[in-house]
């Protein structure tokens, strides 16, 4: 069986790739006529951040599992 650790993890890992899609849609949508938009992404902070939520909510949901 999975730990809450493991499936916080997976979780953490699936999920950067629609943040990081959803930072760059904000940028895009708040300047449309930019040619040329930076958005800044910081994998590691958006991973622990993303990660905590998850393992949050997974103790919560599946207390057994710590």
């Amino acid at each position: 069986m999975l730990s809450n650790e493991k499936r916080a993890h997976d979780l953490a890992i699936v999920m950067l790739n629609t943040v990081m899609k959803a930072k760059i849609s904000e940028k895009v949508n708040s300047n449309p006529s930019s040619t040329n938009i930076e958005v800044p992404f910081d994998y590691y902070a958006e991973y622990k951040n993303l990660y905590q939520v998850a393992l949050e909510a997974f103790n919560h949901d599946f207390p057994l599992d710590k």
